[in-house]
Parts: C-alpha cells; structure tokens; sequence
C-alpha cells in the first residue's frame, strides 16, 4: 500500500511546486534563514534535527544519512565544500535528483545566482550547526 501511494504523493507535490509563481517563490526564499530552508528543502528525508529520521525516510531503500555526524566522521572538520557540491548539484547523489535538478531545483532556480549562492551559504552554516562532537 505505501509503495503504491508514493507515486501519488511524489506527483502531489511536484504538482503543488507550480502553483506559485517562481517569483513568489524566490522572493519567499530569500528571506530564509539556513534553519528554514533546512526545514523546506530537508527536513522531509533528513529529519526536523538532520539525524536521518524526516517522515519519508522509511520510504527509502537505503538509509538517509545522520547530517549531525557529517564533522565527527572527518576528525571534527566539517566538509563545507563537499556539502556545498552536493546541494548545488556537482557532486550527484541519487536521491537528490539529477545533476542538473536537484529534487529542490525549482525552489532554488527561481532565485537569481547571487541569490542562489547566498541561500547554499545559509543552508551549509546551518548544516554546521547540527555537528555533533566526535565521540571520544
């Protein structure tokens, strides 16, 4: 039954993407902080807290990644620029979408450039405020 309605709500919300103009959507995007992109672009696969555990994760094959880990696992570095590439789209995760779509493509491509690269700088400072320390 929950394969069966994940089409259905895959294409629900595809759909919902396009009832707002794009430039509402932009307009309504650069307002954000990192924590409320997070929580519009993230949060439904990674979790409100990014530990892995969002209301979709179940409907995965593969387990969603604990972001909260991302520093503990690199001896307390966190990976800036490798997040940076897999938000942006260079550096291609299958569950993201394709390389030139991220699965928030739409949301960010109706922002200008400057716009774009100002809200991946918020949402990577918030992603590095969900670091955990390493445990020891």
């Amino acid at each position: 039954m929950r394969q069966r309605l994940l089409p259905l709500i895959a294409g629900v919300l595809a759909m919902s993407a396009f009832t707002v103009s794009p430039r509402v959507q932009a307009e309504e995007l650069g307002a954000y902080s990192g924590a409320q992109l997070y929580q519009r672009l993230c949060a439904s696969c990674h979790g409100p807290g990014g530990a892995g555990d969002g209301p979709v994760a179940a409907s995965f094959k593969t387990r969603i990644p604990d972001l909260t880990g991302l520093a503990a696992r690199r001896r307390g570095e966190f990976p800036t620029e490798r997040i940076r590439q897999i938000l942006d789209g260079r550096s291609g995760m299958a569950p993201h979408g394709a390389r030139d779509m991220p699965v928030w493509g739409v949301d960010l491509r109706t922002a200008g450039a400057a716009d774009v690269d100002a809200l991946l700088s918020r949402l990577v400072e918030h992603l590095r405020s969900l670091q955990k320390p390493a445990r020891q």
